[in-house]
């Protein structure tokens, strides 16, 4: 090995050393970042347990920060929504045969699949970290 090949290689070995040590370190801060915006915003993060896009297809609902949230999956992606009718704030109902959510005391539906319908549900993000999943909902 000539001295090019070694200081090259030095290099390499250095850069290599550094970013290993910095790594954790970034991480942690934009993980504190993430918080601080979350806080900012009014947003808190509701860990949803052992559910993901393909532990279930369908339903299934969940009471946090008194709101009534159903989680819909197809299997490939999953939604959160509230369970309240936007237009006269009663509940709405799932219709699993027909894949559609209505409410009964106005009588309007809403087409999960196909995003359409006589009323657009409030739907909330949803976000993935480390195969963990949260549904992100604003503070009351």
């Amino acid at each position: 090995m000539n001295r090019a090949e070694f200081l090259s290689q030095m290099k390499k070995s250095l850069l290599e050393a550094a970013k290993e040590f910095v790594s954790p370190l970034i991480e942690e801060d934009v993980e504190k970042i993430d918080q601080l915006f979350d806080e900012m915003t009014g947003v808190k993060r509701h860990t949803l347990g052992h559910l993901h896009p393909k532990a279930f297809i369908g339903v299934k609902d969940l009471f946090l920060e008194n709101r009534s949230i159903s989680l819909y999956s197809n299997g490939e992606e999953m939604k959160a929504l509230d369970k309240t009718c936007p237009i006269c704030h009663t509940f709405i109902q799932w219709i699993p045969f027909e894949k559609k959510l209505i409410c009964l005391a106005c009588n309007k539906q809403y087409f999960i699949e196909k995003n359409e319908g006589q009323f657009v549900p409030k739907f909330y993000p949803l976000k993935e970290k480390d195969g963990k999943w949260f549904v992100l909902i604003e503070k009351m």
